[in-house]
C-alpha cells in the first residue's frame, strides 16, 4: 500500500511486505508489518485493539495515516475484504475513525521517520528520461512526440512498455488530472488520482464502477494505480461499468488549437470521436452526468 508525500510524489510511504517495483524510479520510506504494528500500538487505547491489529496492522495505518476524510462503513468493508469478521472490522474501523480525529501529524512523521527504511533506487545501467510538464500546452506538445510514454499515476506499471529511448510524460504533476468536484449534477473525475480515491468518492454515486474495481484490483494496487491506468487498458469493461451508474460519460480532453474540449464516451473508444482531429487532444479528466430523479 502505498500513501504519496504531501510535499512530493517522490517520497511516499510504502507500507509493505513485498519488495515494491511498480516504477523505477520509485524511492520512498517503507514501513513493514512489525513497524505498523509498533507505531500504531502508540495510539491511545491501541493496547485494547491488539488481537485486532496483529490481523491487519497495514490496512489499519494506511488508514490511519491517509489525508482523505474515510467513513466508518468505508473503512468497515475494507477490513472485511482483507480478512477481518463482521465484529472484528466494525470495532477497529470505529478505532481508527476516532484516533484520526486526534493525530498529531509533527509527531506521527517523527514516529515513522525513525521507523521506516529508506527504499534506495535499484542500479541500472541505463534510465529512462522523466519529463515534467511545466503547464498544460506544454504537456501536450510532450505528449505526442514520438517515444514519448504518458504516466497518469506516478507508479502506474509500465506493462513492458519501457525500453531505454523511450520519455516518461509524468501527467500527475498537472493540476488538471487531479481534479476531484462532485455536485449535484455531475462527477469530475481526474485521470490521475488513485483508484483508492476514486473509490471513496464513488462509493455512493457509482456503485457499479466501485464494484468492479474491488473485482478486478487488489487492497495494494488501489493505493497506487491510476483511474487513468484503468481506463487505457480495461477501457470497454470500465465503460461498462459506468455506463450503469450514470446517464452520460464525457471526455475531457486539452488541444493546443481548440483549447478544452468535451466528447461523450462509447462503448467502443474508437467509436468515441466525432472526427480524428477533435479526437487528438491530451485525455485529463471524466465528466460524468448524474441520472436525473423526478418524483
Amino acid at each position: 500500500m502505498l500513501i504519496p508525500g504531501t510535499t512530493s510524489i517522490n517520497f511516499p510511504i510504502l507500507i509493505t511486505n513485498h519488495t515494491f517495483d511498480a516504477h523505477l524510479s520509485a524511492s520512498g520510506k517503507i514501513l513493514t508489518k512489525a513497524s505498523a504494528l509498533e507505531l500504531l500500538a502508540s495510539l491511545e487505547n491501541a493496547d485494547k485493539y491488539n488481537s485486532i491489529l496483529i490481523q491487519a496492522p497495514l490496512l489499519a495505518l494506511f488508514f490511519y495515516l491517509i489525508q482523505q476524510p474515510l467513513s466508518i462503513p468505508f473503512m468497515e468493508e475494507w477490513f472485511i475484504e482483507s480478512g477481518l469478521n463482521e465484529q472484528a472490522a466494525h470495532a477497529l474501523s470505529e478505532f481508527i475513525f476516532w484516533s484520526r480525529l486526534d493525530r498529531d501529524d509533527e509527531e506521527m512523521e517523527q514516529l515513522v521517520n525513525g521507523l521506516a527504511m529508506l527504499r534506495e533506487l535499484p542500479t541500472l545501467q541505463q534510465r529512462p528520461e522523466y519529463i515534467t510538464p511545466s503547464d498544460i500546452t506544454h504537456a501536450f506538445r510532450l505528449a505526442f512526440v514520438p517515444d514519448t510514454i504518458r504516466l497518469y499515476g506516478s507508479f502506474d506499471p509500465f506493462d513492458n512498455r519501457l525500453n531505454a529511448t523511450h520519455k516518461i510524460l509524468q501527467l500527475e504533476l498537472l493540476n488538471e488530472t487531479n481534479y476531484l468536484i462532485e455536485d449535484e449534477a455531475h462527477l469530475l473525475l481526474g485521470l490521475s488520482l488513485p483508484l483508492f480515491t476514486v473509490m471513496v468518492a464513488a462509493s455512493g454515486p457509482l456503485p457499479t464502477l466501485n464494484e468492479w474495481l474491488k473485482q478486478h484490483t487488489s487492497i495494494a494496487e488501489r493505493t497506487h494505480r491510476s483511474l487513468g491506468y484503468m481506463t487505457e487498458y480495461f477501457y470497454s469493461e470500465c465503460f461498462e461499468a459506468l455506463n450503469k451508474d450514470v446517464a452520460l460519460v464525457n471526455l475531457v480532453s486539452y488541444n493546443q488549437e481548440s483549447g478544452f474540449f468535451q466528447q461523450p464516451l462509447h462503448r467502443n473508444w474508437n467509436n468515441s470521436a466525432d472526427s480524428g482531429d477533435r479526437f487528438s487532444g491530451l485525455p485529463l479528466f471524466l465528466l460524468l452526468n448524474k441520472p436525473q430523479f423526478t418524483n
